[in-house]
């Protein structure tokens, strides 16, 4: 199963409608899976530990969180301005 598919389960699962998945190609080479509607970081981070808890190791794939102004002009200007973990 692939990521976004396993994410966009687990946000199911949980009855999560305020959060959603998105894929944006930002280039030829690179398509992001976009999870917007965060506004409480704990929450977060207790959804993310439930999905990882179930083998769904999404956090193990390059990733990183964005401020929604940043990421804009980042897809924009089509210019990483991240470091990858």
């Amino acid at each position: 199963m692939s990521t976004k598919n396993q994410l966009q389960n687990a946000l199911n699962d949980d009855e999560i409608t305020n959060w959603f998945l998105t894929e944006d190609r930002f280039d030829e080479t690179q398509t992001f899976l976009v999870l917007h509607g965060i506004r409480n970081i704990r929450r977060f981070n207790e959804w993310k530990k439930k999905v990882n808890d179930k083998e769904q190791k999404a956090d193990k794939k390059n990733n990183f969180v964005v401020l929604s102004s940043d990421y804009n002009k980042m897809i924009k200007d089509k210019i990483l301005r991240f470091n990858e973990k």
